[in-house]
């Protein structure tokens, strides 16, 4: 059979829905749930309209946004192809394996539509890609020719940059300066065949020829003369200016108007009087909006030379990132400027320029030219107040129901501890021994009947440490893990894979009884990225309420930005602060549930969520 027939094969067996006038190949049969979804989504592409859909988990968010968004690019492709027909390039024919004939379009039309599929984590779009390649729509039929769907993940450096002297650089911006100056510095580069037919086998495949690269450079330098530069490495020092293409007009200029710039700074009067309505708990006084504005201009930094400005900026930051140095290994190396930071003062003044209107945003990607935009979670609820935030009132919305019944998942609120101590996981317990000890008994109590794998979300960092410190010392810990397994999160992200490998091996192990429990983190990596499907989350405990933090500037100017628009609109300081408590334990909770066959329990381990104003 050839290639052809086989992805013939394959896409006729998948379910073919009628969804209004467009076809729509699904592989499985649908929940009714996501065929209301996938109907939304088509509706907003034909119309050009935005869209704003709040999807419970378990309900194959990604899996519809991806088949209905090809079905309608389909659909799009082939009334372009019936006005302008494409010209097409045919290759061999003698098509062996499961090879693909090299039959593709030699020009795809400039206007036909691409599909930005965004996410918040890079875990996140792998799960993407596994699904893609669940469908039919990872091939792409034009005319009667098939040929792979061209996709590309943009990763940032991170997650994807394997020089060890750039990846090893904590701080991102000067990472990414770093990394510029590696650009294009190897003039024998040419391209190369993966074999691989995943992402991930690509990425792998790419790292290996690219180390190899590396290594062999690194060989050669070592026998040529110290003159010479190594792989990766620009020369930009010489007796001028550097290479850098800096003007030094430009740079007078610019020095002068920083000048101007720290001298207005210096009028700013930072006394916070008696009497006054500033807030106490932020240090150092804040503004309006305008006022940054006012500060630049009177330092004679204009709109017109914004571009001007950045682009010298940035390649001063660049020389600074790359060949200013505090150590002290490389000052003998030439074309290197050393630093010595212990005679540098550093003002304690620090401006911050915050913005509290996430519409801001919003509206600068849709002026972008975007022909829709669909934001989708399980957590936008209430979606009146989400779409008031985003400034999207005239975006289509929709709310999915659930695609599991009642009967797989049990919930409840644990108000107190076997020893009948109330649980109220605020600021106040967050040291109080009779809490702490009350709420590990319950832990060791439901370990000895929750089954495989558990997780237990914590409001914050620091109530973890505190916790498990805690634990550690009465013997709470030693008695957890006598009936599971015990992880604690990390953030250090390469570990953190190898945590999560170890936490999944030992939930699922049949061989043993208990399982495992993972201490995690609301708003951290696992309650977010993860997927925690079937046995490795059979039981989710959230402890305490995760509220953003009280005395954090950012929380107490975004509450009273909105309550000085209270008057106008529905949402309020106060109703923003529960309502992101909220959002984040759904997030957490909806690790229990992750298909329509999952089942699980979810138990919110303080008495705050009995309170009827939590509840809603």
């Amino acid at each position: 059979m050839t290639a052809f027939q086989e992805l013939r094969e394959q896409r006729v067996k998948t379910m073919r829905l009628e969804i209004g006038k467009f076809e729509v190949d699904f592989p499985y049969v649908p929940y009714p749930c996501q065929v209301d979804y996938m109907r939304h989504v088509i509706t907003c592409l034909e119309e050009g309209r935005c869209g704003i859909f709040d999807s419970p988990t378990g309900t194959g968010k990604t899996l519809c946004l991806l088949c209905a968004c090809f079905a309608w690019r389909d659909n799009f492709r082939m009334k372009a192809q019936s006005v302008a027909p494409l010209q097409t390039i045919v290759g061999s024919t003698n098509v062996k394996g499961s090879q693909i004939s090299s039959a593709r379009p030699c020009q795809e039309s400039p206007f036909m539509p691409k599909i930005i599929y965004s996410s918040r984590t890079h875990s996140q779009l792998s799960q993407v890609i596994k699904e893609l390649n669940k469908t039919s729509y990872k091939n792409v039929t034009l005319y009667r020719y098939i040929y792979r769907a061209k996709v590309c993940i943009m990763g940032s450096r991170d997650q994807l940059c394997i020089n060890e002297s750039v990846a090893s650089e904590p701080n991102s911006v000067i990472k990414t300066h770093l990394c510029r100056a590696k650009e294009k510095v190897c003039e024998d580069s040419g391209s190369f065949t993966f074999s691989s037919k995943d992402v991930a086998g690509c990425i792998k495949e790419a790292t290996e020829v690219l180390k190899k690269l590396m290594n062999e450079e690194e060989a050669l330098r070592k026998e040529m003369d110290h003159s010479a530069k190594p792989f990766g490495v620009v020369d930009i020092a010489s007796d001028d200016n550097g290479g850098m293409d800096i003007d030094l007009n430009e740079l007078a200029h610019l020095v002068a108007l920083l000048g101007n710039f720290e001298a207005e700074i210096d009028k700013i009067d930072l006394t916070v009087r008696d009497g006054s309505s500033q807030d106490l708990r932020l240090k150092g006084r804040t503004f309006g909006g305008s006022f940054l504005h006012e500060l630049l201009n009177n330092s004679n930094i204009r709109s017109e030379l914004r571009d001007p400005i950045l682009e010298l900026i940035d390649k001063i930051s660049s020389y600074l990132a790359v060949y200013v140095t505090v150590d002290d290994t490389v000052k003998t190396n030439h074309n290197l400027v050393t630093l010595d930071t212990k005679n540098i003062t550093r003002r304690p003044l620090l401006i911050n320029h915050w913005c509290f209107s996430a519409g801001v945003g919003m509206e600068l990607i849709l002026r972008s030219g975007l022909r829709s935009v669909i934001i989708t979670s399980g957590t936008l609820f209430p979606l009146d107040y989400f779409v008031q935030e985003m400034r999207m009132s005239s975006a289509l919305t929709f709310e999915s129901d659930y695609a599991f019944s009642s009967k797989q998942c049990v919930g409840g609120v644990l108000t107190s501890g076997p020893d009948g101590i109330s649980l109220v996981g605020n600021y106040e317990n967050r040291k109080n021994e009779s809490y702490l000890s009350s709420l590990g008994s319950s832990l060791v109590n439901m370990c000895r009947v929750c089954p495989q794998g558990m997780l237990v979300f914590f409001a914050s960092y620091s109530q973890l440490s505190a916790c498990c410190d805690f634990w550690n010392a009465s013997g709470v810990l030693e008695r957890l893990k006598k009936l599971k397994r015990v992880f604690v999160e990390t953030r250090n992200k390469e570990q953190l894979q190898i945590l999560m490998k170890e936490f999944e091996e030992a939930a699922t192990d049949k061989q043993k009884e208990g399982g495992a429990i993972m201490f995690a983190v609301c708003r951290g990596k696992l309650s977010e990225g993860f997927d925690f499907a079937d046995a490795t989350a059979r039981t989710v405990v959230i402890i305490g309420i995760p509220y953003p933090p009280m005395l954090d500037p950012r929380v107490c100017l975004k509450k009273e930005f909105l309550n000085e628009r209270g008057s106008k609109e529905k949402l309020t300081g106060e109703i923003w602060y529960t309502l992101e408590a909220v959002r984040t334990v759904c997030q957490a909770m909806g690790r229990a549930i992750r298909h329509k066959d999952d089942f699980g329990a979810v138990v919110l381990a303080d008495s705050r969520y009995i309170t009827a104003y939590t509840c809603d």
